[in-house]
């Protein structure tokens, strides 16, 4: 590979917006910007599986469904990781900048929408097979959200606005 390989450069632009973004993040956690993102995850968690007829709340972090279970959301059950890949593979594209903004606007929700099934989910799981919520939580959704993220990364990718290509 040389300096000139496309392939090298996505690299070398990958690896510095995510670092960019891990140095965020790493701000945010020193300013304790993450609770409001996990009080904005437990809200949403809440209204959904109340829309589907569950009795739920939220109360700070706390996603509280008395026929179910209550599950606490840290910073990692937020779509704040995956989201940051996802944006990092974007900007790191050799694409124009609307192509960019066309994959942001749609991974963005998809992704958020993805994590939010991903959080209801393990409250049921929680309440009704608490024996398989850890194996969820921890193998079958985290390896969902990185696969996930890499086919919407690469579906975005393979309609390119310049066709631009890394091969």
């Amino acid at each position: 590979m040389t300096a000139k390989d496309p392939r090298l450069r996505f690299l070398l632009w990958f690896t510095l917006a995510l670092g960019v973004e891990l140095a965020i993040v790493v701000w945010a956690f020193d300013r304790q910007l993450d609770p409001p993102l996990n009080r904005a995850t437990a809200r949403s968690t809440a209204w959904a599986l109340s829309l589907l007829g569950a009795d739920c709340r939220a109360v700070g972090d706390l996603v509280t469904c008395p026929s179910l279970s209550t599950i606490r959301i840290i910073f990692e059950c937020t779509a704040a990781f995956p989201l940051g890949i996802f944006l990092a593979a974007v900007i790191a594209f050799p694409s124009g900048w609307r192509w960019k903004l066309v994959g942001v606007a749609a991974g963005a929700p998809a992704i958020l929408v993805l994590n939010l099934v991903r959080m209801m989910s393990l409250v049921w799981l929680g309440a009704r097979y608490p024996h398989w919520a850890d194996w969820m939580h921890v193998v079958f959704w985290q390896s969902a959200m990185i696969l996930f993220v890499a086919l919407l990364w690469l579906l975005w990718a393979s309609r390119g606005g310049r066709r631009a290509r890394l091969a």
